[in-house]
């Protein structure tokens, strides 16, 4: 990712995050990997996310994404969903 894209992205998820949301989804059904800063975003995402008692998730079913997540433990603390369809199941079902 592009440092002007990232910086974008951190806008989107601040305004998401301080909007009321009940949860916050990452689509990365087309990342070949994980950044650090993509890392980063998440990390801070999963923080303001989880003090809320509210929930991040990670739409990924990619080898590398949910290695990349497991390795860093992370897997533990974002649910991950194999596709957007799920996801609004998921979200459907828990609200």
């Amino acid at each position: 990712m592009l440092i002007q894209q990232l910086e974008e992205l951190r806008r989107e998820i601040d305004k998401a995050l301080h909007s009321g949301l009940q949860s916050l989804a990452f689509g990365l059904q087309d990342a070949a990997y994980l950044n650090s800063s993509l890392i980063n975003l998440l990390i801070m995402a999963v923080k303001i996310l989880a003090s809320q008692k509210k929930t991040t998730y990670v739409i990924s079913e990619k080898a590398e994404v949910l290695e990349s997540l497991s390795l860093m433990g992370l897997d533990r603390i974002i649910k991950i969903i194999q596709n957007e369809d799920l996801y609004y199941r998921e979200i459907c079902e828990s609200h």
